[in-house]
Order: structure tokens, then C-alpha cells, then sequence
């Protein structure tokens, strides 16, 4: 070997103890970095490279240039991140550290680490995940309820092992549910003879014991659930078992929901005959159809009654729609077919719409606009004048008006409180010799007003009332009030005892008998007596006329909204509306049902029943006056604040229902859960 070669080799061993230890990666970038630091610290540039190849002074200075080239390069594209001047390879890429091998000395010793490039990188194995060492938790069982029925709400239930509700001291049959050597029903083999239930029945005759068993016991009826079932469809099965001996019995149902436990139960059942009729009965006699403040039970009954029961599929509309904002969260939900749930929105929007466009008027009772802008003056300002003795009237019962709340404001109680209010104002001040003159053949006008009694009788001296009140009800496409006029008091001409003479006429031209009929009048005709009385300063018919033109649109307003959807029988502590249409679904073969007309409400039915014989009423209030067309919320509110309208609603209507015409069930007060 030349000098100049072991000169040479012995300079690159002595560079190589003078490298740090360096990780064993990239060992390229290593002896390139090597190379560099000798040139910068002013060493021979004709130096080695690692395999032993003398390189000139003009190489390593291109190789040094080149690595600050890839340097700036590499810095250029990393947009910020760290520098890798400070950042060595093996740092940035988070291995373990390994020593290189130029970090030991030259010598007999081997390196301790081999050198090959298949040692550059440490592939990372993903060993599988031990299996735990703990115990997992089980998965929690399903959670049972009881269906009291009778507008309660349902409770958790866990009585499956004994049921105390099904439990007879003196029964003789032992009922086994599952495979428990303890039974969980003792009943009386006389209920289920007198049931008639057939598939009991056979069971009963399949279990006769031996008779010197204790107890009294004469029959053990086991029910085991099939094998092969899934935890929760055995627990049904066991819950639909129990549930036969609760309809025979009349006693509470358990399920996971309300639907599931009807739904299987008129499975398990439906060899029987009439099965369907059993099952309504017994929701009727429990009251599982109250669905009033309930969501949950409303969509069971509304997706269990599809294409089975037209009266409750109907019933349990109405209350979803007036909750429709909190059925998508119950658990039977998913079983409303989706065309029910169309029917649903669609009735949603209509009532929704009813309802803003009633907020809008009563919010401060804007009724002016009904009078045209070429009347007096006296009569514009007198109509704002009770638009704020309104506003203020309610303001001190409700504090603010309208009503501050974080939803719409109208609630169904607040529109039976309107009603009952501004009717007995109506009932008030109404003439009730004044009705319409309806002529087909009469030339110009169809729709006059005319008194049977004062045949000079004019409607329209100071203000056209009656293009004022058609021009109204045809906009809203409604039909007219059968009272369309007030009482008017008799002029009063300028004296020195004017003021008095005319409070006398205020106080003359009211119907005295509404007020003797009125239990209790209300805050609003007193304090009204005595607006009228200190409002002098305009005429006094014509100051009438002005407020009975709000008084009459306010009116219409609330007509559209507070007749309930006829021939429900659960509304009572409703604050939500009942007033949806619903729509005859495709599968009832008959559908014997109206939808909320606006001529049932108080006004249209009012003058039959306190108005003078004979007296004309309009052709749409005759069709639909009978009084069971009138729903029973209005007329039980109308009765305490204008005395009773009729002997019939004293009946308590919650012992008795019907079913259909031929049937008629008597529903006993049920116990609570035991």
C-alpha cells in the first residue's frame, strides 16, 4: 500500500473519531455532513470517501455546495417547520436512538452494531390487543313500563317474577312464566272460564294437579318462551303471556312501549274470535285512549289504531298534531307509517297558520283597518280607543300583552279566556232583533240587515256597517255572524245634563238578561260599563258602532280558532289546540266524522239558544246548531260566564262511552299501581 493511500485512510479515521454519536440512520447524510465539516474546518479537501476512494479538493467542494443546495431546498418546502440544520433525520422521524458505527474506534474489535442498510429503519409491528383482563360489563336489560291507562302516565315496572296486580290470595291456578320454579300470577280458574278465551281455556284443561295440592291450588299453567329467542324476545314473550291474564282481567298492561304491548298481544291472540272488539273494549273500560299532555301515548295509539280503529286512530291525530313538536323523540314513532306522518305535517302547517294569523289581530286588537278611511274621524278614533281599553285591560291580568312566553302565546286557555270575555260582551251589547236579509233575487245587494221589529231600521245611517262586516268575512271566505248589530243608544241632544243623560243611555241599550244570566260577570263588562260611561265626547251611536266593529272582527278571529275538532272525548286540561282537520285516511271503509267549522262556534249557536223564538238566523249557522255538534269545551266555558245553555252538560261524560250506537260501557275508577 502507497503512503499517500495509508495517509489518507488514517486522516478518515481520525475523522470519523471525531463525528459525534450519531443515530444509525441515513448514514449517506452522515458521511456527507463529515465531508463538509472537514472542508469548513480547513482541513485537506482531498479527502476519502467511505469506501476508500481518494476524492480531490474540487469533489468535495461541489458535494459540499450540492448538501447546501438540498439543504435550501428541503428548507424552502416545509413551509416553517423546523429547521433541519437542528433537526436531525432520526429526530424528526421519532425512532429509538442506535450509535453509528463511525463512532467507534478503529481496531481489532468488531463494530458493535452491523452496518447494513436493511438496519436503517425499525419497521413498527402492531401486536394485537390482549384480550381485557377485566370482566365486561353486561348489557343492561330492557326497561319495563306499566300502562295505567286513564290519562296517567306510564311508570317503570319490574314485577315480572310475582305480579302483585295479578296476584288472587283465593285464586287456584298458578301461572309460570319462565323457567322459574316460582310462580309469578295466581288468578281464579272462574275469570278465565268466564272470559271465554279459548286458548286459555285449552291450557286449563291440559293443567289439572293432583288434588291433595296445597294451597287450594288446582291448576299450574306454564308458559315457557320458546328456545332459541334473544333476551329481550323472550322477555316479550313472558310480558305478552302476563298481558292475557291482564285483559280477562282487566288490569294494567306492561311492555317496553305501549304499542309493542298491544301489538303482540292481539298477535298472540288473533286465533280468538272478536279479538279486535275484546282489545277495544278493554282500552276504552282502561282508558288507554286518553292521550291528553301524553305524546308518547299518543303515537302508540295512532300507530297501533292504523287500519284497525277509525274513532281512536282519529282521536290520537288531533292531540299528535297539537304536539307535533315532540313525537319524533317517542319510542313508537318509527312505527307510524309514513303517510300518517304526512297527514300530520300537513295538518300541523294548516293549524299553524290559523293560529300566527289570530296572533297578529290579537296581538293589540287591530281591527281599525276594517273601517274605511273616509269615515268620521270620531269613529277611527274611537275604535283605537277600545283597541287600548282592550290592551289594557289585559295587561293587568297577564302583566304584558300579549302573553310573554318563549313559544306562541295564543295557548288554547288563553283563547277560551277570549272567548269567554268578548262573548259575554257580545251577548252584551248584540241586538237580537236585528239579523240578515238574505234575497236571491233582490237586485245589487244579497246580504241586508233588518230588524223584525223596527221596520225603519237602518244599518248604514252614520257608518256602512254592513259593507264593512261582508267585506270582512268574504276576505277571510267565513260566514257572517246571525247577530251582525248592537244595541245603539238613543241620541242625547246638547244640554247642560248631557253627559248623565247620555250614560243613562249607555246603561238602557244593553241586554239586561245577559247579565242576569252571567253566574258571575266577568272583570271585562264591568270595567267596560264604566269606559263607556267616561268616553262622552263622541257620539254615542256612533262610538257603539265603532266598537262593535272590533268587538265583530275580534270575534270572527277567535271563531277560527277555538272550535275543537267535533267529536273528541278528551279535552279538558288541553292547553294545547284540538283543532285539526283531519283527513279520512285510505283504509276506513266509512267515515262518519266533521272537521271544525267556524259557524259552530258561540255566536252562531248562541241565538238558538237564548234568542226570542222566530227570530232569523244565517242559512250557514242552520246546518250545523244541533247541540252535539257544539264541542264540549265551549259550551262547559260559555256556561260559566253566561250561565247554563243546557241541562245536558251537567251528564258527567266521563263515566259513560260509546263505543258505537249499540254499545255503551261503564268505565269504573281504576286503582292506582300497587
Amino acid at each position: 500500500m502507497s503512503a499517500r493511500s495509508a495517509s489518507a485512510r488514517k486522516k478518515s479515521t481520525q475523522t470519523h473519531s471525531r463525528l459525534p454519536h450519531l443515530p444509525r440512520h441515513r448514514t449517506d447524510s452522515i458521511y456527507e455532513g463529515k465531508a463538509a465539516s472537514s472542508i469548513s474546518s480547513g482541513s485537506d479537501p482531498s479527502e476519502c470517501d467511505p469506501s476508500g476512494i481518494e476524492r480531490s479538493g474540487l469533489r468535495s467542494l461541489i458535494d459540499k455546495r450540492s448538501d447546501n443546495v438540498r439543504k435550501g431546498l428541503s428548507k424552502a418546502f416545509s413551509f416553517g417547520k423546523k429547521d433541519e440544520a437542528t433537526l436531525s433525520p432520526v429526530e424528526s422521524r421519532s425512532l429509538p436512538e442506535w450509535p453509528s458505527a463511525s463512532s467507534h474506534p478503529t481496531g481489532p474489535y468488531p463494530t458493535p452494531y452491523p452496518t447494513s442498510p436493511r438496519t436503517e429503519e425499525t419497521p413498527e409491528i402492531n401486536w394485537p390487543t390482549p384480550p381485557p383482563s377485566t370482566k365486561l360489563p353486561s348489557t343492561p336489560p330492557p326497561v319495563l313500563k306499566r300502562f295505567a291507562g286513564g290519562g296517567r302516565p306510564a311508570k317503570r315496572w319490574n314485577k315480572l317474577r310475582k305480579d302483585p296486580e295479578l296476584w288472587d290470595q283465593n285464586g287456584d291456578v298458578l301461572v309460570f312464566l319462565g323457567q322459574s320454579d316460582e310462580p309469578s300470577l295466581r288468578v281464579s280458574s272462574q275469570v278465565i272460564e268466564a272470559s271465554r278465551n279459548k286458548y286459555l281455556m285449552m291450557e286449563l284443561q291440559q293443567s289439572i294437579v293432583e288434588d291433595d295440592y296445597e294451597d287450594g291450588i288446582s291448576y299450574e299453567l306454564s308458559f315457557p318462551p320458546p328456545p332459541g329467542l334473544t333476551r329481550t324476545e323472550s322477555l316479550r314473550h313472558q310480558m305478552t303471556t302476563r298481558n292475557t291474564f291482564a285483559l280477562i282481567h282487566r288490569a294494567a298492561l306492561v311492555g317496553l312501549s305501549l304499542y309493542q304491548a298491544l301489538q303482540d298481544l292481539e298477535t298472540r291472540l288473533q286465533r280468538e274470535p272478536e279479538i279486535l272488539s275484546q282489545l277495544l273494549h278493554y282500552i276504552v273500560a282502561r282508558g288507554l285512549d286518553d292521550v291528553r299532555n301524553n305524546p308518547e301515548a299518543a303515537v302508540s295509539i295512532l300507530a297501533w289504531s292504523d287500519r284497525l280503529w277509525a274513532q281512536g286512530w282519529r282521536e290520537a291525530f288531533v292531540h299528535c298534531v297539537g304536539m307535533h313538536d315532540s313525537l319524533e323523540s317517542c319510542t313508537d314513532w318509527p312505527h307510524v307509517p309514513a303517510v300518517t306522518k304526512a297527514l300530520l305535517g300537513k295538518s300541523n302547517l294548516e293549524m299553524s297558520l290559523l293560529i300566527q294569523t289570530a296572533e297578529d289581530r290579537l296581538a293589540d286588537f287591530g281591527f281599525s283597518d276594517m273601517i274605511p278611511l273616509d269615515c268620521n274621524k270620531s269613529v277611527h278614533s274611537s275604535a283605537r280607543a277600545f283597541q287600548l281599553f282592550l290592551r289594557k285591560q289585559y295587561v293587568a291580568v297577564y302583566g304584558a300583552w300579549p302573553p310573554v312566553r318563549e313559544e306562541g302565546w295564543l295557548t288554547r286557555s288563553l283563547v277560551t279566556t277570549l272567548q269567554q270575555d268578548l262573548g259575554a260582551l257580545y251577548e252584551l251589547l248584540v241586538d237580537r232583533d236585528v239579523s240578515w236579509d238574505v234575497s236571491e233575487a233582490r237586485a245589487g245587494r244579497k246580504w241586508m240587515m233588518a230588524s223584525c221589529r223596527d221596520h225603519s231600521f237602518d244599518a248604514d245611517s252614520v257608518i256602512p256597517m254592513t259593507d264593512i262586516v261582508i267585506e270582512f268575512d268574504n276576505r277571510a271566505r267565513i260566514p257572517h255572524i246571525p247577530g251582525p248589530h248592537p244595541l245603539l243608544p238613543e241620541h242625547v241632544p246638547a244640554s247642560r245634563q248631557r253627559d248623565k243623560r247620555v250614560a243613562l243611555a249607555y246603561t238602557e241599550s244593553v241586554n239586561m238578561d245577559a247579565l242576569e244570566r252571567c253566574a258571575s260577570p266577568t272583570d271585562l263588562l264591568t270595567a267596560f260599563s264604566r269606559f263607556e260611561k267616561e268616553d262622552l265626547s263622541v257620539d254615542a251611536q256612533l262610538a257603539r258602532r265603532a266598537r262593535w266593529i272590533v268587538l265583530y272582527g275580534a270575534l270572527q278571529t277567535l271563531a277560527a280558532i277555538s272550535v275543537d275538532t267535533p267529536g273528541l272525548k278528551y279535552g279538558a286540561g288541553v292547553d294545547y289546540h284540538l283543532i285539526a282537520r283531519v283527513k279520512a285516511p285510505s283504509w276506513a271503509q266509512t267515515w262518519p266524522f266533521s272537521d271544525p267549522s267556524h259557524s259552530m262556534s258561540y255566536c252562531f249557536l248562541a241565538p238558538e239558544d237564548v234568542g226570542p223564538p222566530g227570530m232569523s238566523t244565517s242559512p250557514s249557522s242552520t246546518k250545523s246548531s244541533a247541540n252535539h255538534d257544539l264541542p264540549i269545551r265551549q259550551r262547559m266555558d260559555m256556561t260559566t260566564s253566561l250561565g247554563s245553555l243546557g241541562s245536558f252538560l251537567m251528564t258527567d261524560e266521563k263515566k259513560s262511552v260509546g263505543t258505537d250506537a249499540a254499545q255503551t260501557l261503564v268505565i269504573r275508577d281504576f286503582d292506582e299501581e300497587p
